[in-house]
């Protein structure tokens, strides 16, 4: 899992000024954590979009919130050969079209994240350093996906 963070907001100690953190994630089609960004969350998501996406597979779907609805995202999706599966903002101009039905699988990267945060280190954010939160972030994660290949481990044993 590439893990990155930006620094440009926090001050020489690795603290936010303003104490608050987002974790930016993206998974593959299994919702497994393909790539993390941990930023001030005070900054936009359409802003860490373009460094979370220059890693993803080409020719593959990129299914994101209404937070991503920006023409220089959809460039870089498209560019790559990627589908594009965001819904349009209310206040854009000329809306687009969206493929409805691949939209509904988001719900399956919203219950990781509910699942993630279902760990009292994550949710309460005891770590106030920007680096051992991330590496918090981090290990929450490949819980997750450990226990996840136990789960499929299990199932396929006859």
């Amino acid at each position: 899992m590439k893990a990155l963070m930006a620094v440009t907001k926090w001050d020489e100690d690795g603290d936010n000024p303003d104490g608050s953190t987002s974790s930016r994630v993206m998974t593959d089609g299994d919702v497994n954590p393909v790539a993390l960004y941990l930023t001030p969350s005070q900054r936009a998501d359409c802003t860490t979009a373009g460094k979370l996406l220059s890693g993803f597979a080409k020719r593959s779907t990129v299914i994101t919130d209404k937070a991503c609805d920006s023409d220089d995202i959809m460039a870089l999706i498209k560019v790559s050969g990627g589908k594009v599966v965001i819904p349009s903002k209310v206040n854009r101009i000329e809306p687009w079209m969206f493929d409805k039905t691949r939209y509904k699988n988001r719900y399956r990267i919203e219950r990781f994240l509910g699942l993630i945060k279902e760990f009292r280190c994550m949710s309460t954010r005891c770590e106030k350093r920007a680096r051992n939160y991330l590496s918090t972030v981090i290990l929450t994660m490949k819980r997750y996906l450990l226990s996840n290949m136990k789960k499929q481990l299990i199932e396929s044993t006859p």
